[in-house]
């Protein structure tokens, strides 16, 4: 069961804003697996890891938490992923 789940609306075709997730989950000493259609990802807090997986549909990365630290909410996740893919 998730934990969370949201949409970020791409503001750049998939791959590129897949690559940029990559980028910055690995930056983080976190691990990421996918393609511009799904993938998974765990990244670590100093609360905790988060882990999560996402799938593309159109215009829109969906992305689905399935794991994280109980003081870390899942807006805060979501406003992250929006700051860092914008």
């Amino acid at each position: 069961m998730s934990k969370c789940n949201f949409n970020v609306p791409l503001n750049n075709t998939a791959d590129a804003v897949v690559e940029k997730l990559r980028s910055r989950i690995t930056a983080a000493k976190g691990s990421f697996d996918g393609d511009s259609s799904k993938g998974n990802f765990v990244v670590q807090t100093p609360l905790g890891a988060v882990h999560g997986n996402y799938t593309v549909a159109g215009e829109t990365l969906n992305v689905d938490i399935t794991d994280k630290p109980m003081f870390v909410p899942c807006d805060m996740i979501e406003g992250y992923l929006q700051k860092e893919l914008a």
